[in-house]
């Protein structure tokens, strides 16, 4: 007789915390996707100048020897590039962040930081990483966002993509 009462005491609880997750967590997520997209296109600016600096001082692109006719791209995330990411792009020459940042101290001539995607985890279809990449036309980054923001292209539900090249006439 006591095992209704027991499996009672524990789904009850279970029941009531699924419940709470499933009506504030679009909320809390909607919130927290909304204060991340304005840190990434704070540094979505942060990279652009970095890199309008960069070209001002040398006259050329950061990582350019490394182009060979096939896109680059450096994906800018605190660990490796993701290995779904290199599978779908597997005509792509991928080189560390790392790479970049020294490129970009050697022109500063002091240390600088990388600065990653507030969001640690991906939850959906969009990803959680900045990109430098470089193609035959330009170089320049890409950051993906959650909510419409000027200038960005609409690329699938709660993702956006922001984008600015340089183009290699432009110097």
């Amino acid at each position: 007789m006591r095992t209704p009462t027991i499996i009672a005491a524990i789904v009850t609880p279970l029941v009531a915390i699924a419940a709470l997750y499933f009506i504030a967590y679009p909320g809390i997520e909607e919130s927290f996707q909304q204060d991340a997209d304005l840190q990434r296109i704070e540094d979505f600016e942060y990279y652009n100048e970095i890199l309008d600096f960069y070209i001002q001082e040398t006259e050329t692109f950061p990582l350019i020897e490394q182009f060979n006719g096939e896109p680059v791209y450096v994906i800018i995330n605190p660990g490796s590039t993701p290995e779904w990411v290199i599978e779908q792009n597997p005509e792509v020459t991928y080189l560390e962040d790392e790479l970049l940042l020294d490129a970009f101290t050697s022109a500063f001539g002091e240390e600088l930081t990388l600065r990653y995607d507030p969001q640690m985890q991906a939850t959906d279809s969009r990803p959680n990483f900045y990109v430098y990449s470089i193609d035959k036309f330009g170089a320049g980054f890409t950051v993906h966002l959650y909510g419409e923001t000027e200038g960005a292209v609409y690329i699938d539900e709660n993702y956006w993509k922001l984008e600015d090249f340089v183009e290699f006439e432009e110097l």
